[in-house]
């Protein structure tokens, strides 16, 4: 792939074709669309574009869903926000997003990732930590309960469910 200098790969994963993009910025954006939305280019071009991105803003990172995933959203303030891809509105690629997590002062979001099992992985620099297995509780909503981490700018995350 030929990317510009001052371009970065966030995250590479396989799909079978089926799934939606998740695209989070720093500045606690969302941008969701479907695969089938992307143009395959060959591998000497750039790529395709995910989203726009303000002067000060950057990708935190991205993942795929079937509609029936939780994404969730680890910021550097101590939030962690969940969402149900369900209940996030596809959108055209190449837009901003839309703002899923409101920003404190310093706010920037981490990184986000899903899996399965509904463990969040945060990521800092080159480290991964395991934060905590994230259970539905029958869909009751949970707020305020911490976790504790070992990444040195987080003492506490603060745990919102968000249907």
């Amino acid at each position: 792939m030929n990317i510009s200098p001052d371009d970065e790969v966030v995250n590479v994963t396989l799909s079978n074709g089926l799934k939606n993009i998740v695209i989070i910025t720093k500045n606690g954006l969302a941008s969701m669309y479907t695969e089938t939305d992307i143009t395959v280019y060959s591998p000497k071009a750039k790529g395709n574009k995910g989203v726009y991105l303000s002067l000060n803003d950057k990708v935190a990172g991205f993942t795929m869903v079937d509609s029936n995933d939780v994404v969730n959203i680890l910021s550097s303030d101590g939030q962690v926000k969940q969402l149900k891809a369900s209940k996030m509105t596809p959108v055209p690629k190449n837009i901003k997003g839309k703002k899923v997590v409101e920003p404190k002062a310093d706010f920037n979001t981490i990184d986000v990732h899903i899996n399965k099992q509904g463990i969040v992985i945060a990521q800092n620099g080159n480290s991964q930590t395991l934060i905590e297995k994230i259970e539905d509780y029958n869909g009751g909503k949970i707020t305020n309960e911490t976790f504790y981490l070992d990444i040195p700018q987080l003492t506490s995350l603060q745990f919102q469910k968000t249907w």
